[in-house]
């Protein structure tokens, strides 16, 4: 069987997607004899990220400034693939999937453009999507629906599991705050979230991203902050003995219930920050921060008191809301793309 991986990974939309493919390839990789072959549009950053991190060479064809249409469908037309799975943030229209449809099985991988209730298997590995959008009734053909959802779908990065205690160890009180803002945090949230710690009592790890915007701006803040605050590259040993972490919401904020850390997070975008509402309302060890661009410091430092002054009550939250999600993800991943 030949498959198609559409994905792509650059400063502006930030590591996600290059880290589920990459866990997601190299388990077809041990699990099938499929053939992959990868589309996609890389920074160098990335690229030295996917080279070094999978396991066995395969095919990788550059975008190389092609149109997206016109990119996807010369290599339909060569490679001629069983099945494509896209990883990537494009607003395909109607006609287009409807198109390649004929060629192909379509796999959408939380791709929420117009064309999402047309595929063959639309992946959702979330759980702050509301009840109107799950319910909504194009996701079915016939009897049959086209939507799989859930916990059970949510990719971890495979560095992960060793960071993951099997035990509860409870803390006095909050000492150590990680602070993580995605791979490049085009708003700045990092910015405003070290101005509101900036001269408190906790030791502060700000983890800056690989492709992080922002660094000028970052260089002047630095020279304000007080000794306790330290800026150090993104690295997931910081958060193998943290008490808290401050984060946009995202992929991060899911691998952190899943490594069982207490979690405020806020949203860098309106959506996000929706996501964030309903996922805090699950999830009982997180507190909602609200959008960026409105929290204001009152509010933050509200929101981390709370935690504060519960933080024992937090901690076994958190132990008990990171076996919320499957352990078999890749799994039935796979096993949705071959069957």
């Amino acid at each position: 069987m030949k498959l198609i991986i559409r994905m792509d990974a650059y400063a502006k939309i930030g590591l996600g997607h290059l880290s589920r493919t990459i866990t997601l390839i190299n388990q077809l990789l041990k699990q099938s004899s499929v053939e992959i072959i990868l589309l996609v549009e890389f920074d160098q950053v990335s690229r030295s990220i996917f080279e070094s991190r999978v396991d066995n060479e395969i095919l990788v064809i550059d975008k190389n400034n092609l149109s997206e249409e016109e990119f996807l469908l010369s290599n339909i037309n060569t490679i001629k693939p069983d099945k494509i799975y896209f990883d990537i943030i494009y607003d395909y229209s109607l006609d287009f999937i409807t198109s390649i449809k004929e060629k192909a099985e379509i796999i959408f991988f939380q791709n929420n453009s117009k064309s999402k209730f047309k595929v063959d298997k639309f992946i959702l590995p979330s759980i702050h999507n509301d009840n109107e959008y799950l319910n909504d009734s194009r996701w079915k053909e016939g009897e049959l629906s086209i939507l799989y959802h859930g916990s059970n779908y949510v990719i971890f990065n495979d560095s992960l599991e060793k960071y993951r205690s099997n035990n509860l160890i409870q803390k006095e009180k909050i000492k150590k705050i990680i602070v993580t803002t995605g791979g490049s945090d085009p708003e700045g949230v990092m910015l405003k979230l070290l101005s509101f710690l900036n001269g408190s009592e906790y030791e502060i790890f700000a983890l800056i991203g690989v492709n992080f915007i922002k660094k000028d701006e970052l260089e002047i803040l630095k020279r304000e902050l007080s000794s306790n605050i330290h800026l150090v590259d993104f690295d997931y040993s910081y958060f193998e003995d943290c008490d808290l972490v401050i984060s946009t919401f995202g992929v991060t904020t899911y691998e952190l219930v899943y490594l069982g850390i207490p979690i405020l997070s806020v949203g860098h975008a309106i959506p996000n920050a929706r996501g964030s509402a309903v996922m805090a309302s699950k999830i009982s060890s997180m507190i909602d921060l609200g959008l960026s661009k409105e929290l204001n410091i009152e509010h933050f430092q509200s929101s981390l008191s709370k935690i504060k002054k519960d933080y024992s009550t937090f901690q076994k939250r958190a132990f008990l809301n990171k076996d919320v999600f499957s352990k078999d993800a890749v799994k039935n991943i796979i096993d949705l793309i071959l069957k």
